[in-house]
């Protein structure tokens, strides 16, 4: 083919032709040339096809200001001259700075840094360079936060100038103030509410509960790095001895509860063998020498660690207000009851003659045992009492008609007692931990009631330096009088804020006065019990009231040897001792009953608050509780339909590599759009390099010789462990680590109990964390360790997922650290009550941290003391971390109990959606890249939109590749891979929203609608039993069983997968015909559902989610022109009809419609395919 040369506009062209061409005519021939080159160099964007844009429409408006500098630069005569000289080319030179500023104002001409680049450069530096350019010659880029900052300070100065804030803040007031006719007084607040929007009063109870997070987070941190030592070394003992791990666990547990030395034994009442006093017991007998050698070394000092651990817990809840009286006789291993014995307590009246407490231990231990099964409970050992209960446990699952686990052998038949599922869980990690786990709940959950009722006691005495901190007066404690007016309980003694008290305890003397208010706008608070005179003052009056009757009667007080005196703090008597003495004593007995029962209810305060605020505090508390609310089957069906849901989730995510790809992208996208991580490009690598030091060395406690022996023991267990980076033992206490002021331990310790780890989102899957011990135990259901979230592989996933995310998440808490260093006035901290101030003035008497300390005589205690620097900036990177990768335990009653069981994956687009368009606001900047990037991609393809692709691409955010060949154009989607892309489901969300719908509630109803509302057809296009069927792993499937198939994503992405194409491969040949192969080597079904990419890609796919399609544009383009004459009829159809019926303001309406139809300006006026 000849080269030829010509001229246009004084600038020589070459292009090569075919020999025909220059058989043409002249005319012909310069026709022809010109269209190649507006066709290479042409700037101006042709009109649209259709009016409908899509998110990446949107954020090119961004852009546009710069091109019409850009554009208005070049169209003049010195710009145009330094266009060309850079190597560009303009077919329309000198048009004019101001009619080439509205050309790039409007979006009818761009300017591209790879037009000026040399053709022969390759399209990925090309791209490259051309994203660079573009960046770095908008002037957005080094404007855009500070601009929109200077603009909200203009705004924020002219709205108190012009009084405007004042109306505004007013008009907000009355809004959220405004309360629906009736009863309940519903409002705007309850709507915010029920998605996690605090209002008014509603932000200082999420600040508190905010705290409480902090708690319970702190305690699971210490949970999480204890507990992983009870498996391991299990394991590794049962390896080196040959001894089996239950048997060790036995040993183990036993050890736990062996006798204490006997100082004095128990007094117990001859007759009716009930305990009046306990016995005084000394420390732990020595362990036995056989104990000892099968637990070895290691066993016997962790042995020692979990006791004191067990100790410190009793002492830690004594220490928050919840005083727990264990079995002084011997030592403690927490009697958690399992799954199973629950149900046998469950299906007893009479609860098998014992309680079960809020930690889940089978008895309330202490203050004397109520009946012959407490008193069993309290003397013999977990083993032993599993043992006897295991005849009740083998005939409540014999009594069910089949075993406790469908997978254990045959199931028709009766267990033996040996095969009954056990009353109290034996494992070591399950009990320990549960108990640990149910503590730090029962912690978060009392000191958040402690807060909000203003207990003083536990809340507000316990300052440094008796700091007087006054009521935050969020409800009130009230009760009735004789004539049923309400009176508020009132400190009786008050001080300003500051003032340092000689004597604390005179803020906890209290009055009753006069209900202030509407007793109408106030409800009782669910969940928080009332308050009682304490048991020590009835007791009292009990006795008191006891002794006058016998004294009226001239009854002389003779009781018997052990009798509790007047003076002891147990003055009460027993009713049998009561019995025993005669009926004058019972009498006066009973008198006594009825008057401490009249003073305790006398005393009694319940606690109200206003009702839109009750309702937040109870939402609160339940979801701190964790209860599933309801009637007992609904109760059942919820936690089935959870446990289905949720096993579903963990294998759509756990054990897929694409999600874990598409899930990293994504954490370091948000990174960069909400925090600005990335905007130094080379500064990011090394904090997410340092980030993942961090985890590295946190993995070991940052030991060297710790890491050395967890290598040692896995590779004893046979597991293959590559070479492993030493750690230096100095770096991980060394200061000012990556220039944040911290070492990594602070840094770690301090993000740790913030919850900020790797794994966090897996909060968001797994909500039964006792299963999950157990499953991790290797006890518990089988059907769960196989199908469940807690399947081995599926943790595996996770584990992996978590550690990746972990990174992101470090990364983000330490960068915000090193931009705190640098700049703290761009800071906020969000404080206790739930208002954000400037670091400058965080550090204030006002706000309070609990923490526990031991006193002068070594007992444990809370107290508060004023928040250090340290505590406030760790929050901040806290927060920062929360607002860029989210907290998926953060959500409100409403959408964990509703809305998360409709959509599964409904807490990432709830949390995503709102950052990014408060970011979009903040940072225009950051979220215009993505635009940029786009054209880079898109600078050969032409101007696409919805009448070349249709609405299906449109909703998935498309990036096209390249040029148009034959009708068809290679594209990705961002959906799902850039956070920015989920904006589309604002634009149209009622599509993508059904997307988003749970499987359990969707799949079965498509089914019996015969609808595919993904595809958007029929799922069987023949009727039942036609013989109709579709492939899937190679095996023929009727069309609905498919498509149930189709909702167990991992198998469908084996079939997508199709590895060496044993499902049979379909592929085009070279002419675009389809070609088929069976499955397993001729042997399986006809591969006929999927075109099979080539291998590689399939594999790329796989591990990385990225995907290049090609889209047919011929066919779209047919459909839409299909779609265009229906739309036409149709539309002239509504004209008719509405002009004989009268409806002239119709017939106006539909002819501008079909104007703008025909000019393909829009697309389905009637709404027919939405």
């Amino acid at each position: 083919m000849p080269d030829i040369k010509f001229d246009f506009r004084g600038k020589e062209f070459t292009a090569q032709v075919p020999d025909s061409f220059l058989q043409r005519p002249k005319v012909e021939q310069q026709r022809l040339l010109l269209n190649n080159l507006k066709k290479k160099y042409d700037t101006k964007i042709p009109e649209r096809g259709s009016d409908e844009k899509g998110l990446l429409d949107y954020l090119a408006l961004l852009e546009r200001p710069s091109q019409a500098l850009k554009v208005g630069a070049r169209e003049s005569k010195l710009g145009s001259e330094v266009y060309s000289a850079l190597g560009g080319v303009d077919l329309t030179p000198n048009e004019g700075m101001f009619k080439g500023f509205k050309s790039g104002w409007t979006g009818e001409d761009e300017v591209r840094t790879q037009d000026m680049l040399p053709d022969n450069l390759s399209p990925f530096t090309k791209g490259v360079l051309g994203f660079a350019g573009d960046v770095a010659t908008d002037p957005l880029t080094y404007v855009g936060a500070g601009a929109v900052r200077a603009l909200g300070r203009g705004i924020k100065k002219t709205g108190k100038t012009t009084g405007a804030t004042e109306v505004l803040k007013k008009a907000g007031t009355k809004i959220a103030d405004y309360k629906l006719p009736g009863e309940s007084q519903l409002g705007v607040p309850d709507l915010a509410r029920m998605f996690n929007v605090p209002m008014g009063e509603g932000k200082r109870i999420k600040g508190i509960s905010n705290q409480s997070d902090q708690i319970i987070k702190g305690f699971e941190k210490e949970t999480a790095e204890a507990l992983p030592s009870l498996t391991r070394f299990f394991k590794e003992r049962s390896k080196e001895t040959g001894i089996a791990s239950s048997k060790l666990e036995a040993t183990f547990r036993d050890a736990m509860e062996r006798p204490r030395t006997v100082i004095e034994n128990a007094l117990v009442d001859p007759k009716t063998e009930e305990l009046i006093q306990e016995g005084v017991y000394g420390d732990l007998v020595p362990l036995s020498e056989d104990v000892a050698n099968e637990l070895g070394g290691a066993g016997v000092k962790l042995l020692s660690d979990w006791e004191q651990r067990m100790k410190n817990l009793v002492d830690v809840s004594q220490a928050y207000g919840m005083p727990i009286t264990t079995i002084k006789s011997r030592g403690y291993f927490p009697r958690q009851i399992t799954p199973a014995g629950r149900k046998l307590l469950d299906s007893k009246d009479d609860g098998l003659g014992f309680t079960v407490d809020e930690w889940g231990e089978g008895v309330r231990l202490g203050g004397g045992y109520r009946t012959a099964r407490e008193r069993q409970l309290a003397e013999l050992t977990t083993t032993e009492f599993n043992k006897v209960m295991a005849k009740d446990m083998a005939a409540q699952v014999s009594s069910q008609g089949i075993r406790q686990n469908p997978l254990d052998k045959s199931f028709e038949q009766a267990p033996l007692l040996s095969e009954a599922p056990k009353f109290f869980q034996e494992s070591p990690f399950v009990a320990l931990g549960m108990r640990w786990s149910r503590q730090n709940r029962a912690i978060q959950r009392k000191w958040f009631i402690d807060e909000i009722t203003d207990n003083y006691p536990a809340t507000i005495g316990k300052t440094t330096d008796n700091l007087y901190v006054p009521e935050k007066g969020i409800g009130k404690w009230i009760t009735q009088d004789e004539t049923g007016n309400y009176l508020e309980r009132a400190r009786t003694v008050d001080a300003g804020e500051g003032y340092k008290a000689t004597n604390p305890s005179a803020y906890n003397q209290y009055t009753t006065e006069a209900f202030e208010g509407n007793p109408k706008d106030f409800k009782e608070v669910k969940g928080i019990n009332p308050k009682y005179e304490s048991d020590e003052v009835l007791d009292q009056e009990w006795r008191r009231v006891f002794d006058e009757e016998l004294q009226k009667k001239g009854i002389f007080l003779d009781l018997p040897r052990g009798t509790p005196s007047l003076g002891s703090p147990r003055v009460r008597i027993t009713d049998d001792t009561l019995k025993d003495l005669g009926k004058e004593y019972v009498k006066a007995g009973d008198i006594a009953n009825k008057a401490r029962e009249t003073l305790r209810e006398s005393s009694k305060l319940k606690f109200y608050a206003p009702k839109q605020v009750a309702r937040q505090i109870e939402d609160h508390i339940s979801l701190m509780g964790g209860d599933v609310v309801g009637e007992t089957e609904l109760k059942k069906f919820l936690r089935m339909y959870d446990n289905v849901q949720n096993s579903w989730k963990a294998w759509t995510l756990g054990v897929r590599p694409a999600y874990h790809s598409r899930n990293a992208v994504g954490n370091i996208l948000n990174a960069y759009t909400i925090t600005g991580l990335g905007s130094n490009i080379p500064e990011a690598i090394s904090v997410f390099g340092s980030a993942a030091k961090l985890q590295y060395y946190a993995r070991f406690k940052g030991n060297n010789e710790i890491k050395e022996s967890v290598v040692k023991n896995l590779k004893g267990q046979n597991i293959p462990v590559g070479k492993t980076k030493s750690i230096n033992n100095a770096e991980w206490t060394k200061p000012n680590y990556m220039a944040t002021g911290y070492s990594m331990k602070q840094i770690y310790d301090m993000a740790a109990s913030r919850g900020v780890q790797a794994g966090h989102y897996t909060a968001d899957n797994i909500r039964d964390v006792e299963r999950a011990r157990e499953a991790a135990a290797g006890v518990g259901s089988k059907l769960s360790r196989t199908l469940g979230a807690e399947n081995p592989v599926v943790q595996a996933g996770f584990a992996l997922g978590g550690t990746i995310e972990g990174n992101a998440r470090f990364a983000v808490f330490i960068n915000t650290l090193r931009q705190i260093k640098k700049n703290p006035k761009d800071f906020e901290w969000l404080t206790p009550d739930g208002t954000f101030v400037p670091l400058s003035k965080a550090r204030s008497n006002q706000y309070l941290k609990t923490e526990m300390r031991r006193d002068k005589n070594g007992k444990l205690v809370t107290y508060k003391r004023p928040y250090t620097k340290e505590e406030i900036n760790m929050d901040v990177a806290a927060d920062q971390v929360k607002a860029s990768l989210f907290d998926y335990g953060d959500v409100s009653k409403f959408e964990r109990d509703a809305l998360k069981r409709l959509m599964p994956f409904y807490t990432w687009t709830r949390k995503n959606i709102p950052a990014q368009l408060k970011h979009l606001v903040l940072n225009p900047q950051r979220a215009e890249k993505i635009a940029i990037a786009k054209q880079q991609f898109e600078h050969e393809t032409g101007d696409l939109d919805y009448s070349d692709y249709g609405a299906f691409w449109g909703d998935r955010v498309p990036v096209f590749l390249g040029q148009e060949s034959k009708g068809v154009i290679e594209a990705f989607t961002l959906l799902n891979v850039v956070p920015m892309a989920d904006l589309q489901r604002l634009i149209k969300p009622g599509p993508l929203l059904a997307e988003m719908g749970s499987p359990l509630i969707k799949a079965p109803l498509e089914i019996l609608a015969n609808y595919d509302s993904f595809r958007k057809g029929k799922i069987a296009k023949q009727p039942m039993f036609t013989g109709e069927s579709k492939d899937f792993l190679g095996v023929s499937l009727p069309p609905r069983l498919n498509h149930l198939a189709q909702t167990l994503v991992p198998l469908t992405e084996i079939n997508r997968l199709n590895p060496a194409g044993v499902f049979g491969e379909r592929t085009k040949d070279d002419l675009g015909r389809l070609q088929s192969t069976r499955a397993y080597g001729g042997m399986g079904a006809l591969r006929e559902n999927t075109i099979d990419a080539p291998e590689v890609a399939r594999w790329v796919r796989f591990f990385s989610g990225g995907t290049v399609f090609d889209v047919d544009l011929g066919r779209n383009r047919y459909i839409m022109n299909k779609n265009l004459k229906k739309d036409i009829a149709a539309l002239k159809g509504a004209i008719k009809w509405s002009a004989r019926n009268g409806q002239n303001d119709r017939v106006t309406v539909l002819y501008e419609l079909l104007e703008q139809v025909q000019r393909q300006e829009i697309t389905d006026p009637m709404g027919q395919r939405s």
